[in-house]
Parts: C-alpha cells; structure tokens; sequence
C-alpha cells in the first residue's frame, strides 16, 4: 500500500502522453487523501523531450480529487435519490461533484436520461463520471 511504504512503493513507469519513448523520474509530491492521518508521497515522472510531468494517482482516487472514487459516487447517488446530502462530507464539496456530473450529463447524455443509471452505467464501466 503507498500509505505504508511511502517513497519505497515500486510505481508503475509511465508512457509519455506525447508519444515519447522514456519517461524519468521527478521526485515525489506529498499529497493529501481524504481516509490518510498524513501526507502520502506520490511519484513524479518527467519527459525528459517534450517536458512534460507526470503526478501518478493511486488507482481509487481520480486525479486532482481528494475523496475516493467510491465516496463521490455514494454521495452523487445517494443525492440524486433522496435529494439529500450524505452525512460524511460537506455540502459544497458533494455539489462540486454534482455540478461536474450534470456537466458531463449535458455534453454527453439528455438531461431527460435517468440521472441515476447515467451514473450507474458509468461507473460499472470505471468511466469517470465527473467530466
């Protein structure tokens, strides 16, 4: 588990999103996650031709959020059927994700479709519903 073994965890090297054949690695990135009394090192990789840098993201967590990907959908969920918020997590962050969920509703799907298995669909699938 990346928690427990902190810089020692053994990454996954990544392709370059552009194509290039190597990728470096960066340093690490102390982030926090929502369930972690601490801090977690992340690893960096860097593109040594295009620049570009990489954070990797622990497989239960979508990239630039904090929660699991299980908590975000429980409270879109839970919000969509009984019009409540979950008790675990702060109105404003739940609507965030909301709001991110109806965005993608109204690129891709009608918002006549039934919100709930929209959501459903998606995430039995690991698309990310959040746009």
């Amino acid at each position: 588990m990346v928690s427990l073994q902190g810089k020692e965890y053994n990454w996954k090297r990544p392709n370059c999103p552009n194509g290039h054949p190597k990728m470096w690695g960066h340093g690490y990135v102390a982030r926090n996650f929502e369930g972690f009394p601490s801090k977690i090192f992340i690893k960096r990789y860097r593109c040594p031709t295009c620049r570009a840098v990489l954070i990797l993201t622990p497989t239960d967590y979508y990239k630039h959020y904090q929660s699991t990907i299980q908590d975000i959908y429980d409270a879109i969920s839970i919000r969509l059927k009984s019009y409540r918020w979950p008790p675990w997590t702060t109105r404003q962050r739940a609507g965030h994700w909301q709001k991110k969920f109806l965005k993608l509703v109204q690129m891709d799907f009608s918002l006549e479709d039934n919100l709930i298995e929209i959501l459903e669909r998606l995430y039995s699938k690991n698309i990310c519903f959040l746009g």
